[in-house]
């Protein structure tokens, strides 16, 4: 390639990020990412109920996001809060895409990490959101229990099917351990405008935050444990969605305190959501 064609590639590169980066600064992909950002707040907060009901031995709680949704809609006005939180999650999915295409004009191994984990994100509550709209539908797809069981089933039967459900379950455990790393560097708070929030605020939120973050890391924790002794033992009934991980605590001497623990932090974590809706740097 000639020195004049790698600089016209070169500059139709740079305009390319920099239509990306305009189109994501505009007023509503920023309120795109907003929005979805409280939607995320309620699930959180639905599941962190789910969780502490599981905990007090309650036998019809699902303390999945499947659950989470099927409990939204039994509340009054329960439609109208599901068909908002399921418009929520869209718009969150969509801006994780989004954002995955500004998140650095570098193409090192940091910046497509990061890309990965937006696209990632973006799957989730994509899927999140589907679930919503069949709940909406009267047609609640099958929960995360089930779907646990199944792909794990699946996939020990696979030719090396063991040794990826190990690598599933290290990755949920590296997840944990990313929360963790996050929660206690208080990295999170880069993310936040500061010069929005008076010094009381921004240590509250900053507590939240951190508080949020440990409790998802124990979470994951729990899911990751389960995955990784479904692949030790090769057993595709062990426990892998966070509802049967909770479920399998709650009969351990211990299990009632981890899911109090893990309950109160995803709490918290939907409370540091919505205060990320009011004061996260958009985009970022």
């Amino acid at each position: 390639m000639s020195s004049t064609s790698a600089t016209a590639a070169d500059g139709s590169s740079t305009r390319a990020t920099g239509s990306a980066r305009q189109l994501a600064s505009s007023v509503w992909a920023v309120r795109l990412g907003r929005v979805g950002l409280a939607a995320r707040g309620v699930l959180y907060l639905t599941v962190a109920l789910l969780a502490f009901r599981i905990a007090m031995g309650e036998a019809g709680a699902t303390a999945d996001k499947q659950g989470a949704l099927v409990t939204l809609v039994h509340q009054p006005f329960g439609r109208w809060i599901l068909i908002l939180t399921a418009a929520g999650l869209a718009a969150y999915s969509l801006w994780c895409v989004l954002t995955a295409f500004v998140v650095q004009e570098d193409s090192d191994a940091k910046a497509w990490a990061k890309r990965a984990g937006c696209v990632g994100r973006g799957v989730v509550y994509g899927s999140a959101f589907v679930a919503a709209v069949s709940v909406l539908q009267s047609k609640p797809q099958v929960s995360t229990n089930a779907e646990g069981q199944g792909w794990s089933a699946t996939v020990l039967g696979w030719s090396g099917g063991r040794y990826l459900v190990g690598i599933a379950g290290l990755a949920v455990i590296g997840a944990a351990a990313w929360n963790g790393y996050r929660a206690l560097s208080r990295k999170f708070e880069d993310h936040l405008d500061r010069g929005r929030m008076s010094e009381r605020t921004w240590r509250t939120v900053g507590a939240i935050g951190v508080g949020g973050l440990l409790g998802r890391m124990v979470a994951f924790l729990a899911v990751g444990w389960f995955v990784m002794q479904a692949a030790v033992v090769f057993n595709p009934k062990e426990p892998v969605g966070l509802d049967q991980s909770l479920r399998t605590l709650q009969s351990m001497s211990y299990g009632p305190s981890v899911i109090v623990v893990a309950a109160i932090g995803l709490g918290l974590f939907g409370v540091f959501s919505f205060a990320e809706a009011r004061w996260r740097k958009l985009p970022d």
